[in-house]
């Protein structure tokens, strides 16, 4: 999370009668292929992009206006997200580059960055939070195009069914553990293994939705030790079982 000061996000003075917010608000709205929301001070969404809108799985506008979080995600998720729009209405300070794991449209876990901002009325006030996400996917090799960990970052991404000692990926980096545990923290706000975690848990997820394989045999496929292994990060990440996700998979077709 990178901070800005304060006066970054509020709004201009000016004399207009127009609330230039709304209008950005219209624009980001129909700009193809980003993922634009605003949320009221209850976390409820009060406008979205066409993006957004099919993130959620959704086809209209009005089919989200006036939801929340708590709708869409188990409720861990859920809360880490709303956690951080209170925090962002409460000190005035955007959040950016937020590196998380969320639902895409087709309920698989996906790697997303996050920018969020104060939402300031006229007066000054602020009246909720809006931002941005994009997959991280597809725009990794930009958002690594710099950093060191970027060897390790794709061998945990394409090996993540095998073991992974510290040693040996912060070798392949050219850093010591402690370099490339500082930077990986400093790239991604986690550790190498919360990464290494959820990227097996994404796989898991994948895996659950396109394949009917039991769930012991997709834990070890995963990298994990087994499936008890599997379904303590899966809740703890989900909050919810991997025979949750997968139930809940069944319902909805």
């Amino acid at each position: 999370m990178r901070p800005l000061p304060d006066t970054a996000a509020r709004p201009m003075k000016t004399d207009s009668p127009f609330d230039p917010t709304l209008q950005f608000m219209s624009l980001l709205g129909h700009l193809p292929n980003v993922c634009f929301f605003a949320k009221d001070r209850a976390g409820n969404i009060i406008s979205a992009s066409a993006a957004m809108v099919r993130r959620y799985g959704l086809r209209s506008l009005e089919e989200l206006t006036g939801r929340n979080d708590r709708d869409f995600f188990p409720a861990h998720i859920a809360k880490g997200i709303m956690d951080d729009d209170h925090l962002v209405m409460s000190t005035g300070r955007p959040i950016l580059g937020r590196v998380e794991v969320l639902f895409d449209e087709n309920r698989i876990l996906d790697w997303y960055t996050t920018n969020k901002f104060p939402l300031y009325a006229m007066d000054g006030s602020v009246v909720g939070v809006m931002g941005t996400t994009h997959s991280l996917g597809e725009k990794r090799g930009t958002f690594l195009a710099n950093a060191r960990i970027s060897k390790a970052v794709e061998r945990i991404q394409t090996a993540y069914a095998e073991r992974l000692p510290m040693s040996a990926l912060a070798a392949m980096c050219g850093l010591s553990e402690r370099q490339f545990r500082r930077q990986f923290q400093q790239v991604f706000e986690m550790s190498p293994q919360e990464f290494i975690h959820k990227t097996r848990v994404q796989a898991g997820c994948k895996l659950l939705k396109q394949s009917d394989a039991p769930i012991s045999s997709i834990a070890t496929d995963c990298g994990f030790c087994d499936q008890s292994s599997f379904t303590q990060y899966f809740r703890r990440y989900l909050g919810i079982t991997p025979l949750q996700f997968r139930k809940g998979l069944l319902a909805d077709a």
